[in-house]
């Protein structure tokens, strides 16, 4: 029985408001269920929401669950989740179009595959936010990526990934580093450049607080080296952990299940070639 998985993945950073948002779906053989999720943080208030719901429409452009709904062109992305208590409508307006994909699909073996695709390195962001009837209005920058994967969640070959984004006044960077059980794949992407030769490393004090992440393109091209400040864990948790009915699974009944891991996001902040970036990254570990 084949699975497929299909995820929106948007977010959204200002000088205090940090926020990443999803609507996906997972198919197995015919049955088909929706997932939508609400993350965000002012610095002295964290949202978190999570819901499962009806698939009840879905395009190359357009997906459309029970309590949340995209749609998508080649300016802009429209998105609304509705958790009752808590839900964002906002508008994702592109500074810059889909980037072409270096690998397609990104990974592939004899299990099956994963694609990503930068929907827009960059958009300006309009977020309405409601929250117990507390009523917010947030702008800043973002960005939208999308990932289709085949592979069983019972069988992921992957071990490791490293991801960021960071976004200046006049700029944008994406970053990407990817090890499976067989081979490494990383990416570097700005306006200009396109860069597979790509090094990282995540900083940690004694008691494992993360400190920084620290990326550097090509090997002895030191003008490429850009170390990012983590200010704020935006998420820590187990990756199976995600979703309320895949709680209910012990980690003992996971890790034979070859899927148990973990997964952190921060909002981060750097200087790099004169200008001052913010941004998000992400370390996930998989089959720990």
């Amino acid at each position: 029985m084949k699975l497929r998985l299909e995820k929106w993945y948007l977010d959204l950073s200002s000088a205090d408001d940090v926020g990443f948002y999803y609507i996906l779906t997972v198919s197995l053989g015919r049955l088909t269920i929706g997932f939508s999720g609400i993350t965000h943080s002012d610095g002295s208030r964290s949202l978190r929401s999570f819901r499962f719901s009806r698939v009840r429409d879905r395009s190359r452009h357009v997906l459309r669950l029970g309590n949340a709904q995209l749609s998508s062109t080649l300016r802009k992305a429209d998105v609304r989740i509705d958790h009752g208590k808590a839900s964002i409508t906002g508008t994702w307006r592109f500074c810059a179009p889909p980037q072409p994909r270096r690998f397609r699909p990104l990974y592939r073996n004899e299990r099956g595959w994963c694609d990503w695709k930068v929907w827009t390195p960059k958009a300006e962001v309009k977020l309405l936010i409601r929250e117990n009837g507390r009523v917010r209005r947030v702008r800043g920058t973002g960005y939208i990526d999308f990932v289709r994967s085949t592979f069983p969640f019972w069988k992921s070959p992957l071990r490791s990934l490293y991801w960021g984004r960071m976004h200046s006044p006049s700029s944008w960077r994406i970053f990407l580093c990817l090890q499976t059980e067989d081979r490494r794949v990383a990416q570097y992407l700005d306006s200009q450049t396109a860069e597979t030769d790509v090094d990282v490393r995540l900083n940690r004090d004694s008691g494992g607080r993360p400190l920084s992440m620290d990326w550097q393109l090509g090997k002895g091209r030191g003008d490429l080296r850009l170390q990012a400040r983590v200010n704020r864990i935006l998420e820590s948790q187990e990756i199976l952990k995600k979703g309320r009915l895949l709680r209910i699974v012990p980690p003992l009944v996971r890790k034979p299940l070859n899927s148990y891991g973990r997964d952190e996001k921060y909002a981060v902040t750097a200087w790099f070639r004169d200008e001052h970036h913010r941004g998000i990254m992400e370390e996930v570990f998989w089959n720990e």
